[in-house]
């Protein structure tokens, strides 16, 4: 009779540990919370091209493209140290991609020219017909990526998603 009430004891013990700890899990989960009321712009990581390798940035919205500061998108290329090694600015339309070639021949005074890392980089250029604008109009979300292309072949050889799937914004 006593082991059986020593056990009972033992486990309505555990029993009370595991509530408490499930308890104090659970109230501090329920009150920790994040937001981010600015979303990411698309990300990509560097990606290497050699001799006969062209990589290509391409940006897409499917959503109406409304009056305000992102009628346009800037696209540019940088190398490992941040220097620009090629850029464009052009307007987005609904359904149509915008992008930007970068092919190795083209590119002039770096440190390794067998094999130069690029970045991706999209950006919104000021508009300035909307300063002041106060339509509260958000950007339509875009899709982008970065592909290396063969020049010999013209296949894709490796596709680099930004790392946001759609991106409702874009950087600077």
């Amino acid at each position: 009779m006593k082991a059986t009430h020593a056990f009972a004891k033992t486990l309505a013990l555990v029993a009370l540990i595991v509530a408490v700890g499930a308890t104090a899990a659970t109230w501090n989960a329920a009150r920790v919370s994040a937001f981010n009321p600015q979303p990411d712009p698309p990300a990509f990581a560097y990606v290497g091209i050699v001799f006969s390798q062209t990589a290509r940035l391409s940006v897409v919205t499917d959503s109406e493209v409304q009056p305000g500061p992102c009628r346009q998108v800037e696209l540019q290329f940088v190398d490992a140290a941040g220097h620009t090694l090629a850029q464009t600015i052009q307007p987005l339309r609904p359904g149509r991609g915008v992008f930007l070639d970068l092919n190795h021949e083209d590119i002039r005074g770096v440190e390794n020219p067998t094999r130069v890392e690029v970045r991706g980089m999209v950006s919104c250029p000021a508009d300035p017909s909307s300063q002041g604008d106060g339509s509260g109009r958000k950007m339509p979300p875009l899709a982008a990526d970065v592909q290396v292309i063969d020049n010999v072949t013209g296949k894709t050889e490796a596709v680099v998603p930004s790392v946001q799937g759609v991106i409702p914004s874009v950087q600077r």
